[in-house]
């Protein structure tokens, strides 16, 4: 599943989960990139404040 397509002209950051959020992987692509991830459920944020927010609010985490 792709997170954030090649065609996509800004940055952005990502969180993907499996449906009972024990798995969670989470990071920033930068355009004009693309990644893949094989998790059924994703997240895409604009900026990194709102990134950061879902983080530390949905899963606990704060990245380092």
């Amino acid at each position: 599943m792709i997170i954030v397509p090649i065609t996509e002209l800004n940055d952005k950051w990502w969180i993907a989960y499996n449906n009972d959020n024990t798995v969670v992987h989470y990071g920033k692509t930068d355009a004009p990139q693309e990644t893949e991830t094989g998790l059924s459920l994703y997240q895409v944020f604009d900026t990194e404040e709102s990134w950061l927010t879902e983080l530390s609010n949905t899963f606990n985490i704060i990245p380092e």
